[in-house]
């Protein structure tokens, strides 16, 4: 009998161990699931490209890198990826430029753009915003204010590069603010040239981005 009572005992000792260790085992591996990231509650990434203008025309790089990167924007990631260097540089873009533009204002307007250190990406937007704007002398980027006035009025025969150089740095001042986020040919346009300025009053500034992002596809 009292062997049979140290085996029954000893029986109970065995099932309680092998019972408390596979509770255990549960408990640290929904742990280590946790810290994996296999379980992340109330957390939604959605990874999606961006394309550059609303009609995809292109897509603008990482900021003066030229290389792909990722931004966080309202807890979506999204990959940017650099515009092809063929487009920026290659014999296409040179050859629309030589369409569209004289060999001085080509010259001039990319003298503009290197003064500025606006990226090489971005140079297509500076074309495009010339040809969209097309101002007369003085005006030839739309740009309104009174230090550019000054600076013309001392240099008149400048009044191109002078313009030029004002657009650039525009253009590199916003695409350094720009989050990310939608579209920035829309972003710039609601700075360079927002609907509703009381300088507008026939309403044409509502045209503005649709022109830029035309001309940017005839140049690209």
């Amino acid at each position: 009998m009292k062997n049979l009572f140290f085996v029954g005992v000893l029986f109970y000792l065995v099932y309680s161990i092998a019972g408390s260790a596979s509770s255990g085992s549960v408990a640290v591996s929904q742990q280590d699931s946790a810290r994996s990231g296999s379980v992340v509650p109330n957390k939604t990434f959605v990874s999606s490209e961006k394309t550059g203008t609303s009609s995809s025309l292109f897509s603008f790089g990482s900021k003066n890198t030229g290389t792909s990167s990722s931004r966080t924007t309202g807890g979506t990631v999204q990959t940017v990826v650099p515009m092809r260097n063929e487009e920026t540089s290659g014999n296409n873009f040179e050859k629309q430029l030589s369409k569209y533009f004289s060999q001085n204002d080509i010259q001039v307007i990319t003298a503009a753009a290197k003064r500025n250190n606006l990226q090489k990406e971005l140079w297509p937007v500076l074309f495009a915003i010339r040809k969209a704007e097309n101002g007369k002398k003085g005006r030839e980027f739309g740009i309104l204010s009174e230090k550019c006035d000054k600076e013309i009025k001392k240099a008149p025969d400048r009044s191109l590069d002078i313009q030029a150089g004002w657009c650039a740095s525009t253009i590199k001042k916003n695409y350094s603010r720009w989050d990310g986020s939608g579209d920035f040919i829309n972003y710039l346009g609601s700075v360079y040239c927002p609907v509703g300025a009381n300088n507008d009053p026939k309403g044409l500034n509502k045209n503005w981005i649709k022109n830029v992002s035309n001309w940017i596809k005839k140049l690209s």
